[in-house]
């Protein structure tokens, strides 16, 4: 049975964040994805970017196999420093025992 859950992560500022999903099922199979993101720096002048990012670092099965932890990072600056904020939207597919 395919089981479907999401996330939205907010960040006030880059960093790391992580979620655990729990399926209260045994999970046989699954995986994780990036729906969507949100990225901005406020109101404000025109930013030239240097680092921006949003991905998945790390998607693992815990130990019991009902719950899958996520890992997700946003990265955003600017030349001058200035620091970014945003949403990330994460989705886990989980492939549960029937």
């Amino acid at each position: 049975m395919l089981a479907i859950q999401s996330q939205t992560f907010n960040f006030t500022e880059p960093g790391i964040s992580q979620y655990t999903f729990n399926f209260n099922n045994t999970i046989k199979d699954y995986g994780a994805a990036l729906q969507g993101f949100n990225l901005n720096f406020g109101v404000g002048h025109d930013h030239e970017i240097q680092s921006l990012g949003a991905e998945i670092t790390n998607a693992s099965l815990n130990t019991d196999q009902t719950e899958v932890t996520v890992e997700v990072q946003l990265t955003l600056n600017d030349n001058s420093k200035n620091l970014g904020k945003g949403e990330i939207d994460i989705v886990v597919f989980a492939d549960l025992k029937t």
